[in-house]
């Protein structure tokens, strides 16, 4: 069995985020958006609540952050 790995560069992530269907999301729903891309799954309360508290954060800067984390570098 092959398994593909997609790699994400810097330009996937700004496309992703530029798309005119995410800007017009809110800040939650961007959130919620890239968990469920990234994750297969929504975000937690703690996650959200973090997240959604910090608006200084933009979507590319919560896309990197969910690429980094744990779950997403060990899920099989």
């Amino acid at each position: 069995m092959e398994i593909s790995v997609r790699k994400y560069t810097a330009r996937d992530l700004g496309a992703m985020v530029a798309r005119p269907s995410f800007k017009g999301l809110s800040h939650k729903d961007q959130i919620e958006d890239l968990y469920m891309r990234f994750l297969s799954r929504p975000p937690v309360k703690d996650e959200l609540f973090y997240l959604d508290q910090k608006n200084s954060i933009n979507a590319r800067d919560v896309a990197w952050y969910i690429l980094n984390s744990r779950e997403f570098l060990y899920r099989i």
